[in-house]
């Protein structure tokens, strides 16, 4: 196994919508089904990981309004995923998730963004 230099690779922003679920119970039921581990610590958050590969990539998954909300994905230095993958696989979760991801903001964290920490 590779030695991590830095613990978190990848956080990315994404606005989502409510589309085949349509509560945030009903997403977690959704993750759920499709092999995540949910977490819900308020009535407005989720936060889940593949069953998969555990702590690789986190979700988190904020309800902002009656429509939807933001998404936090961050991979650790578990995960070793590019920005495609991570592309691809987003569409992946909006559909296990019963949501509609929209355009990310990306925040690529690297060792040599110390001003961002």
């Amino acid at each position: 196994m590779r030695e991590a230099s830095w613990p978190l690779r990848h956080a990315l922003i994404y606005p989502w919508r409510f589309e085949q679920a349509q509560t945030m119970n009903e997403v977690r039921e959704e993750l759920s089904r499709h092999q995540f581990f949910v977490l819900k610590p308020r009535e407005d958050m989720l936060v889940a990981t593949s069953k998969a590969r555990p702590g690789a990539v986190i979700f988190v998954l904020w309800r902002r309004d009656e429509g939807g909300g933001e998404l936090l994905l961050i991979q650790t230095h578990l995960g070793w995923y590019s920005q495609e993958q991570i592309d691809f696989f987003v569409r992946v979760f909006e559909k296990n998730a019963g949501i509609r991801v929209l355009k990310r903001d990306v925040f690529l964290l690297k060792e040599e963004d110390e001003d961002r920490i």
